[in-house]
């Protein structure tokens, strides 16, 4: 036996907040065949979708939460439009519907449990090494109900949807993001998306962020 040969380090646990219709289950578990997946989404409609995607990844171990993510447990009233990509616990600017007025026919509007990433950490017992929020601006929101974990450095690779534009009312912006988790030390390290609007302004991306710990790690300055 080699002694020195190090061992292959264990799957991921990877949240996937925001799972709509299993867009990142597909990419993430792919990428991570034998990791565990985690999918909340608190939309019942897309939940065949999701399973439909994760019977097609033989190796990934995947569960669907059927709720939403927040900053403290309870309810929240949960927007549903025709374009479910922007279906959000927030309400949209009311420009957006003349601009993109099939998007955003409001198909119903319904109460929805509303869980703390520490508190399902709590009941699972295990805390992601990935975790990725797609909540059409309440992203915020989500992260903090992560401050246990935050605080620990438990969680590695933050990636979360950030806007740079109003698109929904008591939105949270980049800089909102990045100022919240720069609090827990947590470094801003690249964005793998960047969307401009018609005019050419920036108006929404995908950034992703490191604990310190797997900052140092990666030898970054």
């Amino acid at each position: 036996m080699d002694f020195l040969q190090q061992p292959p380090p264990p799957p991921p646990i990877i949240f996937d907040v925001g799972a709509n219709r299993g867009q990142s289950l597909a990419e993430y578990g792919a990428q991570f065949p034998s990791a565990t997946m985690f999918c909340f989404e608190p939309n019942p409609k897309l939940s065949d979708w999701i399973l439909t995607v994760a019977k097609d990844l033989k190796e990934v171990k995947a569960k669907i939460f059927p709720f939403a993510l927040g900053a403290q447990v309870g309810t929240a009233q949960f927007n549903e439009f025709f374009d479910d990509g922007v279906s959000s616990c927030l309400e949209p600017e009311d420009f957006l519907a003349p601009l993109n007025s099939e998007s955003w026919v409001l198909n119903s509007s319904y109460l929805v449990e509303v869980q703390t990433i520490d508190s399902v950490v709590s009941e699972i017992g295990s805390c992601p090494n990935v975790l990725k929020i797609d909540t059409e601006g309440f992203d915020l929101e989500v992260l903090k109900g992560a401050e246990k974990n935050l605080k620990d450095e438990g969680i590695s690779i933050i990636g979360v949807e950030c806007y740079f534009a109003r698109n929904y009312k008591d939105q949270s912006y980049f800089w909102d993001i990045a100022k919240f988790l720069n609090g827990f030390n947590y470094h801003f390290y690249s964005f793998t998306r960047l969307v401009e609007t018609a005019n050419g302004n920036l108006y929404f991306g995908d950034a992703t962020f490191l604990s310190n710990t797997a900052w140092l790690k990666l030898g970054l300055i």
